[in-house]
């Protein structure tokens, strides 16, 4: 009662009011100041970095049509630089069809295509090329290449005296240029001295029956190695050996395509899908099998290795007694890049041995590297531009201990572009 009855003096309420106002500071700088103040300047300078993307957007918006206009322009003045030139040869097939040699005494040695480089608005196709032949009618050659209708660079010639004939070899680099209007082309022809562009068309003058009686004998030689392989293996390699018999056996054919692991058995893949061009990208199990030793076979479900799952996986079993395996896919020179994941399955994680992957180009190494159980998938990119084959190399090798020598190798996710 006292104290309500309390009357302040005015110093009291000065310095109760005083009190008060400290407090409210107090609380406003802990509360609002210290807390918020940081966000809001992180607000405000996000504002202002928002503010001037909007004003540089709304510059290039009101440029827009100017840049269409300049860009019309540019197109057009290159027309008439085109036409002033005599650009009028485009596109790879037609180049390499115009770089025949006019002179029957050149003989080209190889017309080898390149990896496409860029610069600028242009596309640059290199090939290497080699010819031979009496050295004028080789100087009128590079005459004849750098006077074709298109945008086109010689560099580095090299010319060697060879002593048959009085002849000489040139050796050389020719950039074709192509402008950014053009597309790629994903297989442009080439010109090659001996052999077919595609070795599976019989060439000219040969019949079908001589096809056939090829193709009886390749049956032929594939049976007499299943037997062959038979002799002197371990319960895994003969367990190999008998996939290979069954599935000759029972396709009765030569099969271009990698068999399907069902049921414990090999057989010929069924949900096979050739190749249509229509594919963003092509599956490794989707080309021409050429060559398959071990063999290489198709799991028809995810394959794991360190945990991670990969479709579409090719597989493949080693030991220690059946070291090697093989195989060799038609890429037809329509793929640019491989893409793709490689690794112990996890199914033989446990294994004493690893692996050593080699994977090559129309036998130029691409990539090497040992695989370990255990070990995080390797990841693939490799450049295959142009490539007429590719092959995969495996081989066993002593990993350090574990409770069995066998192991089984994934291809994961495969594919081309």
């Amino acid at each position: 009662m006292k104290l309500i009855n309390y009357k302040f003096s005015q110093r009291e309420k000065i310095l109760i009011c005083l009190l008060v106002a400290v407090l409210g500071f107090v609380l406003f700088y802990q509360v609002f100041w210290v807390k918020q103040w940081p966000h809001y300047c992180q607000l405000k300078d996000d504002l202002q970095v928002a503010n001037a993307r909007l004003a540089k957007v709304k510059r290039e918006v009101s440029q827009a049509s100017e840049l269409n206009k300049k860009m019309e322009q540019l197109e057009s003045d290159w027309d008439a630089v085109k036409k002033h030139l005599d650009l009028t040869l485009t596109g790879t097939t037609a180049f390499i069809q115009a770089a025949q040699p006019a002179d029957e005494a050149v003989e080209i040695l190889g017309f080898e295509p390149q990896m496409i480089d860029k610069k600028g608005s242009f596309r640059i196709y290199p090939y290497r090329v080699t010819v031979k032949g009496p050295y004028p009618s080789l100087v009128n050659y590079l005459a004849q290449l750098e006077s074709l209708p298109a945008l086109t660079t010689i560099h580095d010639l090299e010319i060697v005296s060879l002593k048959e004939n009085s002849s000489v070899e040139a050796k050389f680099l020719v950039d074709l240029y192509e402008s950014g209007e053009s597309k790629i082309e994903a297989r442009p022809l080439a010109i090659y001295p001996k052999g077919r562009y595609n070795s599976f068309v019989p060439p000219v003058n040969v019949s079908n029956n001589k096809n056939e009686e090829e193709k009886t004998d390749d049956k032929n030689v594939l049976a007499n190695q299943s037997s062959n392989n038979n002799q002197n293996q371990d319960h895994n390699s003969s367990e190999n050996s008998e996939y290979r018999q069954k599935l000759s056996v029972t396709t009765n054919k030569v099969l271009y395509t990698f068999p399907l692991l069902q049921n414990g058995e090999l057989v010929e893949d069924s949900d096979f899908k050739p190749v249509t061009g229509e594919e963003d990208i092509v599956w490794l199990q989707q080309l021409r099998v050429l060559r398959n030793v071990g063999p290489f076979f198709r799991l028809g479900k995810p394959a794991a290795i360190a945990g991670r799952k990969f479709s579409h996986a090719i597989s493949v079993k080693l030991n220690k007694d059946d070291p090697k395996a093989e195989v060799t896919v038609d890429l037809e020179r329509k793929y640019d890049r491989l893409t793709g994941y490689v690794g112990i399955d996890d199914s033989t994680c446990n294994t004493s041995g690893a692996a050593c992957l080699t994977v090559k180009v129309d036998g130029k190494q691409l990539y090497q590297r040992i695989l370990k159980p255990g070990d995080y998938p390797g990841y693939l990119e490799l450049p295959v531009f142009f490539g007429r084959k590719l092959s995969f190399y495996v081989e066993w090798r002593e990993g350090g201990f574990g409770d069995y020598n066998n192991l089984i190798v994934d291809l994961g996710r495969v594919y081309f572009k």
